[in-house]
Formats: C-alpha cells, sequence, structure tokens
C-alpha cells in the first residue's frame, strides 16, 4: 500500500465542512507525522521562530518522487519553533536550515510545511479534540 503525503491528507481534512468529517479523515489516516503536523501547527504554546512568508527556496520539480519525505522531515520542525533546541539556534542557521528543508520535500508537502509555519492550515478545533483526544488544543 501507497503512504499518502502529509500534504494530501491535510487538503482532504480542509475539503470536508464538518468536525466530525474532518475528524473521520484524520482518524483514518492517523500517524505520528500527522500528528506532529496538528501540534506544531495548533498547539497554543507552539510559536515559530521564523519570520512570516513564502522564503526563498527553489522547489523541487513536481516530478520528483518525494511525497513521503515530510513523515521523516517533521523530526526536523522542533528547530523552528520554541523548543531549547530551536532557541539554542541563531536566526541565520534556523532560517538556512528551513530552505533545505523545504527544497528536499515534494513542492506539496513544502507548501504545507509554509502553510503551518503561519498557522494556515484550516481544521476545525473541535475536529482536533475528536481525532486525538488526549491532546490539549
Amino acid at each position: 500500500m501507497v503512504t499518502k503525503s502529509l500534504s494530501k491528507i491535510i487538503a482532504e481534512v480542509e475539503k470536508k465542512k464538518t468536525a466530525k468529517q474532518q475528524a473521520a479523515v484524520l482518524k483514518e489516516n492517523n500517524s505520528p507525522a500527522l500528528k506532529d503536523i496538528c501540534w506544531y501547527t495548533f498547539f497554543p504554546q507552539v510559536e515559530w521562530k521564523l519570520p512570516p512568508g513564502k522564503p526563498p527556496y527553489k522547489s523541487l520539480p513536481e516530478s520528483t518522487d518525494q511525497e513521503g519525505k515530510m513523515y521523516s522531515e517533521v523530526k526536523m520542525l522542533k528547530y523552528f519553533v520554541n523548543t531549547p533546541d530551536g532557541l539554542n539556534m541563531t536566526d541565520i542557521k534556523r532560517e538556512q536550515l528551513f530552505i533545505q528543508v523545504l527544497e528536499g520535500l515534494h513542492p506539496d508537502d513544502a507548501a504545507l510545511l509554509c502553510r503551518m509555519k503561519d498557522k494556515g492550515i484550516k481544521i476545525k478545533k473541535a475536529a482536533l479534540q475528536e481525532a486525538f483526544p488526549k491532546e490539549q488544543w
């Protein structure tokens, strides 16, 4: 079975109109990486330490077979937010690392990462609460 990219899962969730429908898609595609995407986007205490907007990076061609890479790159997110790892890095180094990660991702996943940073993902809080009841949203 081919793993669905995280950007496709989030797009599918965002197309659903109700929290119950969104939660169903989240549950159906549940993975540690998907949970991390939601956590880094919606957890109130997470503060991204990068400037807003799209950074200047060279996007991979659409035909590049990197759709599953975001699953492994999720571990890098701790460097871009207000965690000890992120706060121990200079702004320049953090921004360079962010661009490096973006340039290695499928264009749709890179766009998802930029939307996460700018809190641009549209998932209802009730959907998150239903799909991941142990988390504090």
